[in-house]
């Protein structure tokens, strides 16, 4: 299989350590694997799209560190496209330049229109690109949410609600994230101000048992990750006086204990996920409640798999592996470039 993964930069401190983990994996099985970024795509009068990147050795004994080293001092290359068997999107487009958005929803829809398999798919990642997603599932699994710029209507739920979450209907890792506690509205127009600056506010009824953290459950086509009754989740604990629970928001990840709850609302979910081509998906969840859904870059894969001593990335590779063989859809590569 030739693999290439591609990440926000090759800036080795900002690619991800599970990525250099998942790209461990694959060249120890004999895969090409090859890391680029969401600058490096081109396009020529000869309608080949390319991709500038660099490429592992293939080896069976390369670990992480390894990895890592090959895409820090390796030489950049230009790769077909449609000569490649897959592509994995790990980057997240929340953390980019507004150039940089959208153009790897384009260049890989045209390389899943060549028959290359694509994870993310970027009509999933297009659906479900911001938090307006959650509130397309079911309303059992969720808490109370709305989603809004027009203060008179953040007001009422917040008189409604008391104590409510307000963050961006864009972003990631727990950025312009406050707490209204008790119907409070103090300082509430500067909060305001602050996450409209990025767009729509997303208002969510706070959940008790997110005091604690939330629970990251990492479904795979679709359902939980299993491996002998072990399932693939990681508890993200925040810091003291602190409503985030992201890890790189200051918060810290622990063994999580998987309710029936939870599961329940991954049954609910799952297959509308993977309807969506949403192949691989973080859930993050307060008790038995929906916070979130998390498509681009979900992780806490690796630490699951050192809480529960399972090779859950693993697993991850053989079932990408699964999809080259399975190839791409005739049906689909027909619309494949259209979100």
């Amino acid at each position: 299989m030739r693999l290439c993964i591609i990440v926000n930069t090759l800036d080795p401190p900002d690619v991800g350590e599970s990525n250099f983990h998942l790209a461990a994996i694959a060249a120890n099985r004999g895969h090409e694997v090859s890391m680029a970024s969401a600058g490096g795509f081109a396009l020529g009068a000869d309608g080949v799209p390319r991709l500038r990147g660099r490429t592992l050795p293939q080896s069976e004994a390369i670990d992480a560190e390894g990895a890592l080293e090959a895409i820090r001092v390796g030489a950049t290359h230009w790769l077909e496209i449609e000569r490649l068997d897959a592509l994995l999107l790990r980057n997240n487009p929340f953390v980019q330049k507004p150039w940089a958005r959208d153009i790897v929803f384009r260049f890989a829809g045209l390389a899943r229109r060549r028959g290359v398999v694509v994870w993310n798919e970027p009509r999933g990642l297009f659906t479900a690109a911001d938090k307006l997603y959650l509130l397309e599932l079911p309303e059992s699994v969720r808490p109370p949410t709305l989603v809004t710029r027009h203060s008179g209507k953040l007001e009422k739920f917040i008189d409604t609600h008391k104590d409510v979450v307000l963050k961006p209907l864009g972003g990631s890792g727990g950025r312009n994230v406050f707490g209204v506690r008790d119907g409070s509205k103090r300082n509430l127009g500067p909060i305001l101000d602050a996450i409209r600056r990025d767009g729509y506010v997303v208002a969510q009824k706070y959940i008790p048992e997110a005091v604690g953290g939330d629970t990251r459950l990492i479904l795979l086509e679709g359902a939980p990750i299993e491996i002998e009754g072990k399932i693939a989740a990681v508890r993200r604990i925040r810091g003291p006086e602190d409503l985030r629970s992201n890890v790189h928001a200051g918060g810290a990840a622990v063994r999580a204990d998987v309710t029936k709850g939870m599961l329940e609302v991954a049954r609910a979910v799952g297959p509308r996920l993977l309807a969506d081509g949403l192949h691989w998906a973080g859930l993050d969840l307060a008790g038995d409640l929906l916070l979130e859904v998390n498509v681009f870059a979900p992780g806490g894969l690796r630490a699951a798999s050192e809480f529960e001593g399972c090779d859950f990335m693993t697993r991850l590779v053989e079932t990408f592996e699964e999809a080259v063989r399975r190839g791409v859809p005739f049906a689909d590569t027909a619309s494949a470039g259209r979100p």
